[in-house]
């Protein structure tokens, strides 16, 4: 049975997120003895805000100003790493994995006016 370490990674290809050096191919026409889901990656953490106030202008008419933050810490969500046993990037997380706000990518801010009568 395999042990897998977790290392924090330094550095784009600096370093491996688990120790790649207890894994080894199986032999021909056999399965390997690894378990499923067997690898962690990093975790993610995503905090969004969200800020609002009403006026009241008169009897029949209100004012919503709002803010709103995606990723206000603006965390970078790193994917997993490289499962594939063959590649030459084997257990390294090579992006910091930006994409929209709903993957945590980064820090969006929104702003509204809302009118209600």
């Amino acid at each position: 049975m395999s042990k897998v370490v977790n290392f924090r990674a330094t550095g784009r290809g600096q370093a491996t997120w688990f120790d790649t050096g207890v894994f080894q191919a199986p032999a021909v026409n056999t399965f390997g003895n690894i378990g499923r889901n067997a690898f962690t990656g990093p975790g993610f953490f995503n905090l969004d805000l969200s800020v609002f106030r009403r006026f009241k202008m008169s009897e029949r008419f209100t004012v919503e100003m709002r803010a709103e933050s995606y990723n206000f810490s603006n965390t970078p969500q790193y994917p997993n790493p490289d499962g594939g046993f063959g590649s030459a990037t084997f257990g390294q997380i090579t992006n910091a994995g930006i994409g929209s706000s709903a993957d945590g990518g980064s820090r969006q801010l929104q702003f509204g006016l809302r009118v209600i009568f």
